[in-house]
């Protein structure tokens, strides 16, 4: 027996002789009183000397679990951040629309698509950077970074945060998730895709992710409506197949008719088709897509540009033009090069 065991049945075995002096009805009762009382103390003392190695041990796993949340994430002010810009002027001139977007997200109430955006970009390229200065250009409120997705405690403390932050703007920065969603359990795996969906949905969050590589329709891929390319990015030019088991003709009906779908809807919410006849923009969007999300995300980001244009009075109207469209494309199907299909980001 060990000796936690041994203490425990000495406290246990003090215990039972105050319980047995308590039935006493000796004459000397107010002194057996007296001594069960102390008995009683001496248990209490003996039971807490056993529990002590159990109570150090569990104040020290909170306080390593403290330690190693400190190190996965941060919680700041915006305002505190520096903006580092120096290189990626033409890549937020090129990105103004998302920024704007997520500076007044009421505006851009018709856009049915998720705020969230995947940075792609090789190592020390200014990822990090670039997401800190759109939450600096878009005036928000407080950045979180989990510096690893990979921790449990992590993910549940963002989500306790968002709710907190509810009646403020925050960006949820996640750099690494390439390596997260490649290596990481299929918990987090679900944990990661359920925290960005659910918060990408919320007005008042942004959530930005950063990656090295990205393979077309993987987990990362299809939890990602928006991928935005830092110059210098490499990249291979590759067709991807449609779903497997879905024969090319069903497929393509059905694309063909969410693409007629979704854009007659922005048609009937006041945007309009300019530079092209419809059916040539219909065209070009089954040319590129692989499924339903990157047509619907497509034109979603078609349309927040077209809404960026008519803000800054740089169009008269809601207008999606070709070099729009060619826009929300890149964003969308990994890598696009125009008129060479799709691209796959390898190592």
């Amino acid at each position: 027996m060990n000796r936690r065991g041994i203490i425990v049945l000495l406290g246990a075995g003090l215990l039972a002789m105050a319980a047995a002096g308590c039935t006493t009805s000796d004459a000397t009762g107010e002194t057996v009183n007296v001594l069960n009382e102390q008995l009683v103390l001496m248990a209490t003392i003996v039971g807490a000397v056993a529990a002590l190695p159990a109570l150090i041990e569990f104040l020290a796993q909170r306080r390593r679990r403290k330690e190693r949340l400190a190190l996965s994430m941060e919680d700041v002010p915006v305002s505190s951040l520096k903006l580092h810009a120096a290189g990626l002027e033409g890549m937020l001139d090129d990105i103004a629309d998302l920024i704007d977007r997520a500076r007044h997200p009421a505006d851009y109430r018709s856009t049915d698509t998720g705020n969230e955006i995947l940075i792609l970009a090789g190592n020390q390229m200014g990822k990090k950077a670039l997401a800190r200065a759109i939450a600096i250009q878009a005036k928000l409120d407080r950045i979180i970074t989990i510096f690893n997705p990979r921790n449990a405690d992590a993910l549940a403390r963002v989500r306790s945060l968002i709710r907190k932050y509810r009646s403020i703007r925050i960006m949820v920065l996640m750099p690494g998730l390439d390596v997260a969603f490649a290596h990481g359990r299929t918990e987090i795996i679900s944990e990661l895709n359920a925290l960005i969906e659910t918060t990408s949905e919320s007005p008042n969050v942004l959530v930005i992710g950063t990656a090295l590589y990205l393979q077309p329709d993987s987990q990362l891929d299809n939890a990602f409506g928006v991928k935005v390319l830092l110059p210098g990015t490499p990249h291979h030019a590759v067709e991807r197949a449609g779903p497997a088991g879905a024969p090319a003709e069903e497929l393509q009906g059905l694309l063909a008719s969410v693409v007629r779908h979704c854009l007659d809807h922005a048609l009937r919410v006041g945007f309009t088709i300019e530079g092209m006849p419809q059916d040539q923009a219909a065209a070009r969007l089954l040319k590129v897509v692989h499924n339903p999300a990157e047509v619907r995300d497509i034109v979603a980001l078609c349309q927040t540009t077209a809404i960026y244009r008519h803000r800054q009075l740089k169009a008269p109207t809601l207008a999606i033009t070709s070099d729009v469209m060619e826009k929300a494309i890149r964003r969308v199907v990994t890598g696009t090069v125009i008129g060479q299909g799709a691209t796959n980001l390898t190592k």
